[in-house]
């Protein structure tokens, strides 16, 4: 599955991708842990980045696996970027400010 990454912060080992569906739009947030990152050396993928991924469904709720980033820069537009981070109670804290 293709995705955009909505955040990550490698200091904490963790972040959130979302999926690209077939009507262009983003599903839900499934959470990546630096484990799930399929590269080698230092792990770390950056907001907007796009990246192949498998969902898989916890008992904590959606997480993505396998986590492959894809090796075109990101093309993620600003307002692509701000829909990604739309709902997210830290951004929309950030943004009042």
């Amino acid at each position: 599955m293709l995705g955009v990454v909505k955040w990550f912060d490698a200091k904490k080992g963790f972040g959130f991708v979302r999926p690209l569906l077939a009507d262009g739009e983003l599903g839900p947030d499934h959470l990546v842990h630096y484990g799930s990152i399929n590269m080698q050396g230092f792990k770390v993928i950056t907001t907007g980045q796009r990246v192949s991924f498998e969902p898989k469904a916890t008992e904590r709720g959606l997480t993505a696996v396998n986590v492959k980033p894809l090796h075109t820069p990101p093309t993620i537009t600003r307002a692509e970027r701000l829909e990604a981070l739309a709902g997210d109670p830290m951004f929309a804290q950030r943004a009042q400010q």
